[in-house]
């Protein structure tokens, strides 16, 4: 099965959600290959974030992503887990690494599917090689979906 849900739960950009769910795809299916995959993605804000990563990861305060990993007693080539990812976290880390915020939760995207297949950065080494993949990873999705892509365009209304 391949499968990839994506809710949006934030309010502080407007994000093109389908354009996002195909970056999710693309990064699985084509570039890590993956045969099986069922991925939840959900965009929040502050708020949720800070709440969420106090209940699993037991810190204050909010962070960029949170990954939970599902796969118990799957194949090593299965990937099965959910993306926390925080809309404004990316905000505030874009304007310090001087990127863009679309950039930024691609690159949480990336970060959180490595995880999810079996990358750690807790020790400095594994740190390095992680950042490595991420990289590759970011720069080759960043040629089939452009980080622009994924913001909404206003639509006119009645009242416009």
């Amino acid at each position: 099965m391949k499968l990839v849900t994506l809710s949006n739960r934030q309010r502080s950009r407007r994000i093109h959600s389908p354009a996002f769910k195909v970056a999710a795809e693309i990064l699985l299916g084509d570039l890590l290959n993956l045969p099986k995959y069922q991925l939840s993605i959900h965009l929040i804000g502050n708020r949720t974030m800070s709440r969420i990563n106090q209940e699993y990861m037991s810190h204050e305060g909010p962070t960029d992503i949170i990954t939970l990993d599902y796969r118990t007693n799957l194949p090593s080539e299965s990937l099965q887990g959910e993306l926390y990812i925080c809309v404004d976290v990316a905000i505030e880390q874009a304007r310090q690494h001087n990127t863009t915020w679309q950039t930024e939760l691609t690159r949480y995207l990336v970060h959180g599917v490595l995880h999810l297949c079996g990358y750690d950065d807790q020790k400095s080494g594994d740190r390095i090689i992680m950042k490595r993949a991420e990289n590759s990873l970011l720069r080759k999705l960043l040629k089939r979906t452009p980080s622009s892509s994924l913001t909404a365009k206003r639509t006119r209304t009645a009242h416009d």
